[in-house]
């Protein structure tokens, strides 16, 4: 029983120390791989490796289209924004989304109530300062027989003159800004705005607001793409590359995706600043010019997916760049 035992525990600890030696588990996984290279299974082996291995160099040394995805809207290329000059309220809205306008049109109302208190304060001076000028006017009339009293009366006259020009001039300015109060269309065009009314009707704006977009659909049209910043350095490297030709862009309509359009990217049409994009993140505007605008639905916003081709990279560069510069960006970094 104790020679058992004794074999036993022998036993159990050689095996223990072999299951410890470093790299166990490879070693043991590549010894029972050797059966790949060996007899009948040899020949087969070979052929896969050759296969995979062809593959590979393949892979790095052919060239296949570079093309840079990226999500956009499909717009009309005549666009007017419309401004709030003032800070104040919008106190009347006339038209809506869709609504077709004319240049000149009004668009919206908007309300400035320091702006009304200061033409009311200046107009009860101005009626003031009348008042005066009449009263100081019938005085000199009945001054006649004393010379001296009637230019005393004329110089105090002279005075309220001065002052009621200058508080027509102001009131002047104070009125063209009360008529720009009204902001009205820069061109002939359509609003393009979702829910003007609900979202601007009695709400407060300050100066510069953008309040409503007007574009002319008869005109040419363009596509207003959202390049994610990190593949920008591909499309700025093809732009210098194709010394100031136009790049192809092909892209489909989110409404007819079976049918692929073209265009063209000028490198004037890449904005030089990167922008906060709520839904995308950090993007780079792209406008497209349309090769045709044959099948494209003229509506304004139509979403579309476009690929900005960049030239020709091996293909194992096109397949995995976007996963090397992950794992140097989360791991390595």
């Amino acid at each position: 029983c104790d020679l058992v035992y004794e074999h036993a525990a022998r036993a159990l600890n050689n095996s223990l120390s072999h299951n410890e030696l470093f790299l166990m588990p490879v070693w043991r996984f590549l010894g029972r791989a050797m059966w790949l290279f060996r007899g009948s299974a040899l020949p087969k082996t070979v052929a896969v490796l050759t296969l995979v291995l062809a593959a590979l160099i393949a892979m790095f040394v052919v060239k296949i289209d570079l093309d840079l995805e990226a999500n956009g809207t499909l717009q009309p290329k005549t666009q007017r924004q419309v401004f709030a000059h003032v800070d104040g309220e919008v106190a009347e809205v006339f038209v809506d989304h869709g609504d077709t306008v004319k240049a000149g049109q009004p668009l919206m109302r908007l309300r400035n109530r320091e702006l009304e208190i200061e033409i009311a304060g200046l107009q009860g001076q101005l009626e003031e300062t009348q008042k005066q000028i009449d009263t100081l006017g019938e005085l000199i009339r009945r001054s006649v027989s004393d010379p001296l009293e009637q230019s005393r009366l004329i110089g105090q006259q002279e005075e309220y003159l001065t002052r009621r020009d200058t508080i027509e001039a102001q009131l002047e300015l104070l009125r063209e800004k009360e008529a720009q109060l009204i902001r009205t269309s820069p061109i002939d065009g359509v609003v393009m705005d979702w829910k003007l009314k609900e979202r601007l009707r009695a709400r407060p704006v300050v100066t510069g607001q953008v309040l409503v977009n007007v574009a002319d659909p008869t005109g040419d049209w363009e596509l207003e793409l959202l390049m994610p910043e990190k593949r920008m350095r591909y499309l700025d490297d093809a732009l210098v590359q194709s010394h100031g030709q136009p790049l192809p862009v092909e892209y489909i309509l989110s409404t007819n995706p079976a049918v692929t359009h073209t265009g063209k990217l000028t490198p004037d049409a890449v904005e030089a600043r990167a922008e906060l994009d709520p839904e995308a993140g950090a993007i780079v505007k792209l406008r497209v010019q349309l090769d045709s605008m044959e099948g494209v639905s003229r509506r304004p916003g139509a979403e579309v997916i476009a690929d900005v081709n960049c030239g020709k990279r091996s293909a194992a560069f096109v397949w995995f760049h976007e996963v090397v510069e992950w794992v140097q960006a989360n791991l390595l970094f």
